[in-house]
Formats: C-alpha cells, structure tokens, sequence
C-alpha cells in the first residue's frame, strides 16, 4: 500500500521537516507493506520558482497512484499526533 503525504508547504518554513517526519512514522508501521510517498522529495526535481501549478500537476499524477492519504493537519502537531485518512 502506498500513502501519500499531504500538508500545507506554501507560506510554511517547515514543510520538509514535518513530511520527513511523516513519512518515517508511515514506513516505521509498514512492515515493508506499507510505502511512504514524499511528495516533497518526489518533486525535488521541479527547478525552484516554478509556479504553484507545475508542483500541484506533478502532485496530482503521483496521488492518482497511491492508495490513501496521509495529511499533515496542523505545522504545530507532531508527526505521531496527525491524522492518517484512507481513501
């Protein structure tokens, strides 16, 4: 099963920190079965400045071949603390 992470990262200072951390709870609970998708890794690629829409579109593609939705709720809640939501 794959999980994408979600969560704000436009106007956030953080974002790299609190997906990292996500994404090491989710695959520290998987047994190998369970996969973590970092969106924020995932498109490193995207040279900066690109506009909003590039990374949203880039997003969108790796969303639609994940199997549920890990959201980051809140900047100020640990990682452990946060919501995991199946699609």
């Amino acid at each position: 099963m794959k999980i994408y992470i979600s969560g704000p990262v436009t106007g956030t200072d953080d974002y790299q920190e609190r997906f990292s951390a996500a994404e090491q709870i989710i695959n520290a609970n998987g047994d190998g079965d369970i996969v973590a998708v970092n969106p924020v890794k995932e498109t490193a690629g995207i040279p900066e400045g690109s506009p909003w829409e590039t990374y949203m579109r880039a997003c969108m593609k790796i969303l639609a071949d994940c199997d549920a939705i890990y959201i980051c709720l809140k900047a100020g809640l640990a990682a452990g603390e946060q919501g995991l939501n199946i699609l």
